[in-house]
């Protein structure tokens, strides 16, 4: 189906842009400044389409709502690339994927204190078995790195107040795909290379890490291209289903990664771990069933 095909082509370009990323032979650890060169890649498309369809006389937001609507879910966006990116230089990616199983908990409880949506008693209950699954895997990490569970705890709060945000602006303002990311892709940049400016530019000179980006063009065009796929089929799946729903299915697509890092990049994982992910991808079958039968 239309769905399915959009879940997938999401999943599998953030699961490949992220491999990437973490397997460069040099680390480049600037966090805020390869988010940023990525996300000012996403604008030149996105503004053509904009600007023939304002020719068409399409509704352009106001200062006020793109100050009040639209800036949050930039900055918010800005912070959970660079806190996602920063978790990878002290966790290893099994316990970083691990921990992202607590986004869709997180994700339900804001969408219910916000009153955008209101989750079934079930679904509640399958998305807070997922979150205890990922607190067991949590507890057998071996490479428990404090700063690194900090950033990913921050990301997750920031992408969970982003899916939030979003799926109200999606579906209370109807804005279509490119049209929304024309308007939050440069905010996201912005921010980004902002924060860059102050904290990891002038180290980066004194590296000479930007020798790294010639050095590897392609690896890090290629994670550009695929962070810009998996923006816009983030946005689909959260325009047809909702945001609750786009974590979940995230879940499914880490364990493939898991498995893909344990087995063949040979990432460390525990008993407790993998029983504790098993507990989660359990739950995740669990909230499927129940989504399909309130279809």
């Amino acid at each position: 189906s239309r769905d399915a095909a959009e879940r997938c082509g999401r999943d599998a370009a953030e699961a490949v842009r992220t491999a990437a990323a973490r397997r460069r032979r040099t680390p480049f650890r600037n966090a805020f400044l390869v988010c940023g060169l990525q996300d000012s890649c996403h604008d030149e498309e996105e503004e053509a389409e904009v600007r023939y369809q304002a020719a068409r006389g399409r509704w352009r937001p106001s200062y006020r709502f793109w100050l009040r609507s639209m800036v949050p879910i930039g900055v918010a966006q800005a912070v959970t690339f660079a806190c996602g990116n920063a978790a990878y230089m002290y966790l290893t990616i099994t316990f970083t994927q691990m921990l992202s199983a607590f986004t869709p908990s997180v994700t339900l409880l804001l969408l219910y204190l916000t009153g955008v949506e209101t989750p079934t008693a079930r679904a509640t209950q399958a998305v807070l078995m997922i979150g205890a699954g990922c607190a067991l895997s949590s507890y057998g990490e071996g490479h428990f790195h404090p700063v690194g569970v900090l950033f990913r705890c921050a990301g997750i709060l920031t992408e969970a107040s982003r899916l939030v945000l979003t799926q109200l602006l999606l579906k209370r303002y109807r804005l279509r795909i490119v049209e929304s990311q024309y308007y939050l892709a440069p905010i996201g940049a912005a921010s980004l290379l902002f924060a860059a400016a102050f904290t990891e530019l002038p180290l980066a000179y004194q590296r000479g890490a930007w020798g790294i980006v010639t050095a590897h063009p392609l690896t890090f065009l290629a994670s550009a291209l695929l962070g810009l796929a998996a923006s816009f089929m983030t946005f689909l799946v959260i325009k047809v289903t909702n945001s609750v729903t786009l974590k979940v299915l995230n879940t499914a697509r880490n364990a493939g990664f898991v498995l893909f890092t344990v087995t063949f990049l040979g990432e460390p994982a525990t008993a407790l771990q993998l029983a504790g992910y098993a507990i989660s991808l359990t739950a995740f079958s669990v909230y499927t069933y129940y989504k399909l039968q309130e279809k």
